[in-house]
């Protein structure tokens, strides 16, 4: 007996979805240039376990 098949699954979705990108100055001189950008995605995480005994 025991423990014969175990899956683990971690899914993420809309990782690299960059339709929802907002950018943000610093306030510093070269933030015209070099603006923080914010990666303000719609994420799904998903974690999934299966045991078979």
């Amino acid at each position: 007996m025991g423990l014969q098949k175990v899956s683990v699954g971690f899914n993420v979705n809309n990782l690299f979805d960059k339709r929802y990108i907002t950018k943000y100055s610093t306030g510093f001189p070269g933030s015209a240039k070099d603006p923080l950008i914010k990666y303000n995605l719609p994420r799904s995480y998903y974690l999934s376990l299966e045991a078979q005994f």
